[in-house]
């Protein structure tokens, strides 16, 4: 059985960039599937979820074309517009070709024409592979059970559930090792978020596996995405903080690691919760305690849906200070900086100091002022 330490030693490899560049995108349906199809389409999604179509064809006698620009960074993308799934791939700056469409399965069509795509072919031929294989060794272990198993199903459910889990585990071995002797490949970041995030605990996955993430990929957002990740198993005092990002009131992408060297009130609420509006007096007040230590930012993560409705609150509210800092994806408690913190009530606050460790959780009120003064006064450190 082939080991997978070679993840561990990967930590110097080199990454990936390329200039924005053109590519073009052509494909072929097959006859039997091409009439279910009219338009099809390019999507992507961005880093805080959304789905952004970055292009639509018309699809004539089973033919399509896309030309357009690529990305600044390496980007998987989908063709969607099928009756039944998508196709994924990655959009590169070169002349690339889809063959083998079935509308009923695109997701076994192959693009080729770039480097990346035909080592995502190999990772998906070789994940196809595993399954397949498992799935016979499944098949031949519930044939090789014993009479007295089968004839019960509750017993004989059991045998086959945990036969399953260990065939998929070895299935897994493969593509593992795969990814590991490619972590130099500019994919690497997605391959080893589609394949590895799900299969390592979040303890695994921030002590061995990302750190063998080269230094030139962890620019990345998908990178900061599966820190964080890591970092939201362990959301207590002296543990490292999830990355949050959104976009402030000008549409500026806005991270808590733009702040770091502050200490940081994580601050998440909404303009139409009275419990929010309530919290406000405080953090005004923690501000004005910490106005001549000058080091302490507030980060006010807004679980709104309606742009308008947060940007108005922010002015009525009387929330704009140098130190007070706006953003949001709009996505309520589905956004994934909700998600990270475990938020289920507003307002909800988390203090972290200049390297981005938590100092406390829920904090509110005077309690929360009093932190912060006695942080301001240097009473309490935290660096």
């Amino acid at each position: 059985m082939k080991t997978f330490t070679f993840f561990l030693l990967a930590c110097s490899l080199g990454l990936y960039a390329h200039a924005q560049d053109t590519f073009r995108l052509t494909g072929d349906i097959s006859d039997d599937s091409r009439k279910d199809v009219k338009q099809l389409y390019l999507t992507y999604d961005d880093e805080f979820g959304n789905t952004i179509t970055l292009d639509s064809a018309k699809v004539k006698r089973g033919k399509f074309t896309f030309e357009g620009t690529v990305p600044e960074r390496v980007e998987k993308v989908y063709l969607s517009g099928f009756p039944n799934g998508t196709l994924t791939f990655f959009l590169d700056p070169a002349e690339l070709t889809v063959t083998g469409i079935d509308a009923q399965n695109p997701e076994k069509a192959r693009v080729t024409g770039s480097h990346n795509n035909e080592v995502y072919n190999q990772l998906k031929d070789i994940d196809a592979r595993g399954r397949q294989n498992a799935q016979q060794k499944l098949e031949a272990y519930k044939t090789s059970l014993p009479a007295d198993i089968k004839a019960n199903p509750v017993v004989m459910q059991h045998y086959v559930d945990t036969e399953r889990s260990r065939q998929n585990e070895l299935a897994r071995l493969d593509v593992l090792d795969f990814i590991a002797a490619n972590l130099y490949e500019p994919i690497a970041v997605w391959m080893v978020n589609d394949y590895c995030r799900d299969f390592f605990s979040a303890y695994t996955m921030e002590r061995d596996i990302l750190c063998a993430i080269p230094e030139s990929m962890k620019k990345h957002p998908l990178y900061e995405e599966m820190l964080s990740f890591s970092y939201s198993e362990d959301l207590k005092s002296g543990f490292q903080s999830p990355i949050i990002t959104g976009k402030d009131v000008e549409g500026k992408r806005l991270s808590s690691t733009d702040l770091e060297g502050n200490y940081v009130i994580i601050h998440f609420w909404a303009s139409d919760d009275p419990a929010s509006i309530d919290e406000i007096s405080s953090l005004k007040a923690a501000l004005k305690a910490a106005n001549q230590f000058g080091r302490v930012a507030i980060l006010s993560y807004s679980l709104d849906t309606d742009r308008q409705a947060w940007t108005e609150a922010i002015t009525r509210l009387d929330m704009n200070d140098p130190h007070w800092h706006h953003l949001s994806t709009l996505q309520g408690f589905k956004s994934k900086a909700a998600q990270l913190y475990k938020v289920k009530k507003l307002p909800y606050t988390v203090l972290i100091n200049p390297q981005g460790r938590i100092i406390s959780l829920e904090l509110h009120g005077d309690d929360l002022v009093n932190k912060v003064t006695r942080i301001a006064e240097g009473i309490e450190s935290y660096e």
